[in-house]
């Protein structure tokens, strides 16, 4: 389906850059974040810390990357969704990504000035309109 929407968002004339493919994560084809990322849009990794495994997401960023896209990717835990009818049920914390994640991407051996990108001036030039 995002390819369907960045199709018609190119039809109507506007750039695949103003459009933003959240839960990328959900497609488990994942020659399409890398083709929907080289055609411009952003590709966004949510749920981080959550489901699919850290190791799952490093492996796709570090793959991402590889391929020059970088500047085209977004990162997420997308917390605070939980079921309040549920006894003790309460938000994940909204630290994760800055206090687990991003430490291990960085063990897998990404630099500091990528994660820097990813964390400041991705979501800036995403969300800058």
């Amino acid at each position: 389906m995002a390819r369907d929407q960045l199709d018609v968002i190119e039809r109507v004339g506007y750039s695949p850059a103003r459009f933003i493919w959240i839960h990328t994560n959900a497609e488990p084809d994942f020659s399409l974040h890398l083709e929907l990322a080289r055609r411009g849009c952003w590709i966004e990794y949510d749920g981080i810390g959550s489901n699919p495994t850290d190791e799952t997401y490093i492996a796709w960023i570090l793959r991402v990357l590889d391929a020059g896209l970088g500047d085209h990717l977004l990162l997420s835990h997308d917390r605070g969704w939980y079921d309040p009818s549920q006894p003790g049920s309460q938000p994940l914390p909204f630290t994760y990504l800055s206090e687990a994640f991003l430490p291990k991407l960085a063990a897998a051996g990404v630099d500091e000035k990528t994660i820097r990108q990813l964390t400041v001036e991705n979501p800036f030039n995403a969300f800058a309109r």
